[in-house]
């Protein structure tokens, strides 16, 4: 029978000269030489996946970082966006539109303030109003309240400028250059200083020194300038909404029929013309054909 075992022999390294003998089975060298065998060929590829996991482990770890800094850039922008809002909170209540999420569909194409010497005798409505036809407000994801703010940011840069021009073509100060002037009669029911007679005064009247300059309180373009014996040398003058305003007594007009007049230029010089006692200005204030008080239209002097 075939011998089916193996010898080794192991030498001593101190040079004492003996000799070991082992007895290793065949079977049993063979597979060690076959698992040393395959431990050498699986080292590069347990090297090549050792590489794609380290790799793999470092793009993780960038993705992390990288969600980590957008989760607190989200975090920020969430917190301006609530500082915003509540802003365009206070400017939507400001401009009456408080429960209006998206103002873009409502303001349209809207209109200028202007004034047209075509549409000059036409009743005109405040172009603000479509403003106020409602929207359903709802409820929207930050990007879509971004987009919102953004459209809503444009629309009240358009209402600021609306206001703005409103502002200039409303007559809002008194329409002399003089500081300090005097309110000698007011608006309303008095007895006439050159009559007697208990009537309605459908003005103010404005005392100065003579040859106080007369200056437009606001945008508007001359309707009528002309004499008659009650208000002497007068202007008529047209502003927005349909809103006119008088002024009577003057001793020059300075301006032509349809001439546009800017807010603070010179219209006239105040004078004793017409059915009058003293230097004076008669300023009146018409809506539509209505006499109105004044007063509430004069912001810089207190009545």
């Amino acid at each position: 029978m075939a011998c089916n075992r193996s010898r080794i022999i192991w030498i001593s390294e101190n040079g004492s000269g003996k000799v070991y003998t082992f007895s290793v089975h065949t079977a049993l060298i063979k597979l060690f030489v076959f698992v040393v065998f395959l431990c050498t060929c699986s080292v590069p590829v347990l090297e090549t996946g050792l590489f794609e996991l380290i790799s793999k482990n470092d793009d993780l770890e960038s993705k992390r970082a990288a969600l980590h800094e957008e989760n607190v850039s989200l975090h920020y922008l969430k917190l301006r966006l609530s500082e915003i809002e509540e802003k365009e909170d206070s400017l939507k209540s400001y401009f009456g539109m408080e429960g209006h999420q998206s103002l873009a569909q409502i303001v349209g194409s809207g209109g200028t303030f202007g004034i047209d010497l075509k549409e000059i005798e036409k009743d005109r409505t405040d172009p603000d109003a479509k403003l106020y036809k409602g929207l359903i407000p709802s409820r929207k994801s930050l990007s879509e309240k971004l987009d919102t703010l953004s459209t809503n940011y444009d629309v009240f840069n358009q209402l600021s400028a609306k206001k703005e021009e409103k502002w200039q073509n409303t007559p809002n100060i008194i329409p002399v250059d003089y500081q300090n002037p005097r309110i000698s009669s007011g608006f309303g029911w008095r007895t006439n200083p050159i009559t007697g007679k208990h009537e309605f005064h459908a003005g103010i009247d404005i005392l100065g020194p003579k040859d106080t300059k007369i200056i437009a309180p606001a945008d508007g373009i001359v309707i009528r300038t002309g004499y008659d014996r009650w208000l002497g040398n007068h202007i008529l003058i047209q502003h927005i909404d349909n809103i006119k305003t008088i002024y009577g007594h003057l001793k020059k007009i300075s301006v032509d029929e349809n001439a546009l007049v800017r807010r603070g230029e010179v219209i006239g010089i105040m004078g004793n013309t017409g059915m009058s006692t003293s230097h004076h200005l008669h300023y009146g204030v018409l809506i539509g054909n209505r006499p109105a008080n004044p007063m509430q239209y004069i912001l810089d002097v207190k009545g």
